[in-house]
């Protein structure tokens, strides 16, 4: 695999245990990738990444505290030169399955601008590819095709959303970032955008990775105002109401409030 054309982007806060697993898992299955890392924790471990730069090519952006997860990805994307983005969470732990090369094999074969994978929690699969359909402020989520496509050598599905665990090109970010603003939550809007942008994305469940979801007391006091910054999304994207028919539920913004009622 031809892993200089891909920049490998993490944005971590406050999970240098997640962190080490990650890393770990990277350097037994990608040795050679290039890592861009940006830590906006409350004390950047100077030595955490001088040991790991003895085992992988890292660049540490070190960010004023919390930050958030977007800006921190923004910030990352202003050091990056590759010709394709891999996007990671701190919490992810690489396997037999993640096979980023199937990624690229979609990328270079398709006008696609990102190929995401699936996520696995607990060992059970965790979802979140669908259609959106967005008008007067109603954005409806709708279960994608089930019709595979091929795409080089890869039976991938249509959609309008994957997961935080994706391939890009990264002529995408000339057109569509994160918002700063959005500290959490930040999913919402940044693919509303990509979809209003007319960006093609295509889902490869075949490519796996495990998401361990490990918190500790400072990760969590900050990750419980996440429903804050969900509210925020919502008014940023212009979005009053969220059909989602995949899982069969409304939320809707009332009063500075997110009800959630069954479809």
């Amino acid at each position: 695999m031809q892993l200089n054309k891909i920049d490998f982007i993490i944005k971590t806060f406050e999970r240098y245990d997640c962190l080490g697993e990650l890393l770990e898992s990277i350097e037994k299955f990608y040795p050679g990738a290039t890592l861009f890392i940006a830590d906006d924790s409350s004390e950047i471990n100077k030595d955490f990444y001088a040991e790991w730069n003895k085992k992988l090519k890292i660049t540490l952006i070190e960010l004023p505290f919390n930050g958030g997860l977007s800006f921190g990805r923004n910030m990352i994307l202003e050091y990056t030169s590759a010709p394709y983005i891999l996007l990671l969470d701190d919490d992810f732990i690489f396997t037999e399955e993640t096979k980023i090369e199937r990624f690229l094999d979609v990328l270079e074969n398709s006008n696609a601008m990102i190929c995401g994978g699936c996520t696995i929690h607990n060992g059970n699969e965790e979802r979140y590819e669908f259609n959106i359909e967005y008008s007067n402020g109603v954005l409806t989520k709708k279960k994608i095709s089930q019709e595979g496509i091929k795409v080089g050598g890869q039976t991938v599905y249509k959609t309008d959303s994957v997961l935080n665990f994706f391939l890009a090109d990264a002529e995408l970010f000339k057109y569509v970032r994160w918002d700063n603003s959005l500290k959490l939550s930040e999913h919402l809007s940044f693919f509303l955008d990509f979809k209003l942008a007319g960006f093609l994305c295509y889902y490869l469940p075949d490519v796996k990775i495990i998401h361990t979801k490990k918190r500790n007391a400072n990760y969590n006091y900050f990750r419980k105002k996440g429903k804050e910054y969900q509210i925020e999304a919502f008014t940023k994207a212009r979005v009053k109401k969220i059909i989602d028919e995949t899982i069969g539920q409304v939320h809707e913004l009332k009063d500075n409030n997110i009800n959630i009622s069954m479809l």
